[in-house]
């Protein structure tokens, strides 16, 4: 028989160890003990962004007052295949309450979205329950297991085994959940035990069976379901692990600290705004610009402070050289869940000003509506529906490879995928980026290359229409309650019909500081009423004179102009004809030769 020498037999059992190390745990959160976000990670996506936060190392739900509140982990993603998922995660409640209903529950949400639909649509489910919901599976309010079809309003599945008494939910538990999902007889089975986390013990264990294998493919996330206390905070989390044959994993479906770039290239100027998550106050608040030498070194640029709120970091180079093409990346000295310093880059590519081209391509967009109506209790997330990330879109866009994109408005639905929140308050800003960031989502791999012009529209800045009337204030509600006759009905479009903007101007300046902020400096910088910014300007590219222009910004209201035509929303209740300007990008030819412009 032969031997092995003692160092082979060494190496092997180290690789054995190593195997069953990355089997037992595929992966494994790490939240940072001394900070305080909005922002989970570039590993995770949490709807909304309003609802979560991490604090104490831990993911706190906020937003509790809402149904199904979820948080998604990007890397990790049940596959078609037949395998097993071990899920576990420690949980418990925040604050003080009276009583816990017992329709409340923390645990996970797995097999939500489908393995057709993009892993991104996958991680924005949530609210609501539908075809492509998913499986919940937690520990209700009442102590009790539970299993729970989401795409069937949170019916119960048939328990087909229990063990142990109901657990009594409190502040201060510390419970950790384990979830153990297996092929069983062509079919799976979905085993959850809880345990005391402070001394291992077994407090109940329940299973159910007979789940199809075609309601387990998509994403896995963390869920809170209603238990608010007075605060509106419900549940928290902490330690993730998912490992399992089931599991596929996709490292490079992290997201963030950059979550993408806006830039334009104007006389030799480059200006170019990278777009943050909410960071925390302790972490860093600078980011470089750096360009790769001739050599391949990394050489730094120009240097930016974030600006809040919006979380932004606006570049300017004077001296570009826009003769070539340069390889750019965004370096930011982010923290690491160990505290150390770690840096992280986002990549692109400054393309040089095609003067030397006959053609002059853009890709023109208008109205990114994310989904086909707002998610409610009952929404079915298919590709019916559910239109982000707009895959379609995206890929004839750049197949057609432009010169230059152009977005002249409602880049963000404020109704779409959510509720919008018009409170003011700064859950507002957020509710703006939780849907800023999905256009962003979208759309970065094509606006870190190519040269883009945005324009905010109404929905941008929450209005169903805008006058702006040169930035004032809207009106507020009849003091008397009473509306004229033509609104009944109507009532709702009042205050955004006499002119000015619903939102207080420093939502509108955040608005346009994360949409404009790249454009050339504004031809005249002097703000609006309520100290709101202009971003109207002039940019020549590919020889080719451009004006843009924000005239909703200035406008009167027809309502206001003509009052007898009984205007609501900008439709004339009389027979007197209607003229609306919206916002537009004009062009005209700068160069003496002839130059086509090719709108996509």
């Amino acid at each position: 028989m032969k031997r092995f020498p003692v160092w082979v037999l060494s190496i092997l059992l180290l690789l054995v160890a190593v195997s069953c190390s990355r089997s037992l745990f595929q992966y494994r959160s790490t939240i940072p003990e001394d900070t305080e976000r909005y922002w989970i990670g570039p590993e995770f996506w949490s709807n909304r962004l309003q609802d979560w936060q991490i604090r104490d190392g831990r993911i706190e739900c906020i937003g509790g007052r809402q149904p199904l509140r979820t948080v998604h982990l990007l890397t990790h993603s049940l596959g078609p295949e037949v395998g097993n998922l071990r899920a576990s995660v420690r949980t418990g409640l925040i604050g003080e309450r009276e009583t816990l209903s017992g329709n409340a529950f923390s645990g996970f949400l797995i097999g939500a979205g489908d393995a057709g639909l993009d892993y991104r649509a996958n991680a924005i489910i949530h609210l609501g329950s539908g075809e492509n919901g998913g499986l919940a599976v937690g520990l209700n309010g009442a102590g009790r297991i539970v299993f729970l079809d989401n795409e069937k309003e949170m019916v119960p599945l048939p328990i087909a085994s229990r063990s142990g008494e109901a657990v009594v939910r409190h502040t201060g538990e510390d419970l950790e959940l384990r979830l153990l999902l297996y092929p069983d007889a062509g079919r799976f089975g979905l085993t959850l035990s809880v345990y005391d986390a402070a001394s291992g013990r077994l407090l109940q264990e329940a299973t159910t069976i007979g789940i199809e294998s075609s309601r387990l493919t998509g994403s896995i996330a963390l869920v809170a379901h209603e238990g608010a206390d007075p605060e509106g905070r419900s549940f928290w989390f902490r330690d993730l692990e998912v490992s399992g044959s089931k599991v596929e994993i996709h490292e490079e479906q992290q997201y963030g600290p950059v979550l993408g770039v806006l830039y334009t290239l104007d006389k030799g100027i480059l200006k170019l705004t990278a777009q943050f998550p909410p960071l925390a106050d302790t972490d860093p608040r600078t980011a470089d610009l750096q360009i790769r030498s001739p050599g391949g070194t990394w050489e730094t640029v120009a240097r930016a402070e974030l600006v809040t709120p919006g979380w932004t970091a606006p570049f300017k180079v004077t001296d570009w050289d826009s003769s070539r093409d340069v390889e750019y990346r965004i370096a930011y000295p982010g923290v690491s869940d160990t505290g150390s310093r770690q840096l992280s880059t986002y990549e692109g590519t400054i393309r040089h000003d095609p003067v030397d081209k006959d053609e002059i391509v853009i890709a023109a967009f208008t109205g990114n509506s994310n989904t086909l109506g707002s998610f409610s209790k009952r929404f079915s997330f298919t590709r019916s529906r559910l239109w982000f990330p707009h895959q379609e879109i995206y890929r004839l866009t750049d197949a057609k490879n432009p010169d230059l994109l152009v977005f002249t408005g409602d880049q963000v639905y404020e109704g779409r995928p959510t509720p919008p929140d018009r409170s003011g308050t700064f859950d507002s800003y957020l509710d703006y980026l939780y849907k800023w960031y999905l256009w962003c989502w979208a759309y970065h791999g094509l606006t870190r290359e190519i040269p883009t012009v945005c324009l905010p529209d109404d929905h941008d800045v929450y209005h169903g229409n805008i006058w702006g009337a040169g930035g004032r204030k809207a009106r507020g509600q009849p003091a008397d309650g009473r509306y004229p006759d033509h609104y009944k009905g109507f009532e709702g479009h009042w205050r955004q019909d006499g002119g000015g903007y619903l939102m207080p101007p420093e939502f509108v300046n955040m608005v346009q500081r994360t949409q404009t902020s790249h454009l050339p400096d504004p031809v005249d910088p002097e703000p609006v009423e309520q100290g709101i910014t202009v971003y109207f300007t002039d940019m020549t590219y590919g020889g080719i004179s451009f004006a843009v222009l924000e005239d909703r910004k200035f406008k009167s209201a027809p309502s206001v102009v003509v009052p007898a035509a009984k205007v609501v929303n900008g439709f004339p209740q009389s027979p007197i004809p209607r003229l609306i300007v919206l916002g537009a990008v004009s062009y005209t030819h700068l160069r003496a030769h002839e130059t086509s412009l090719h709108l996509v």
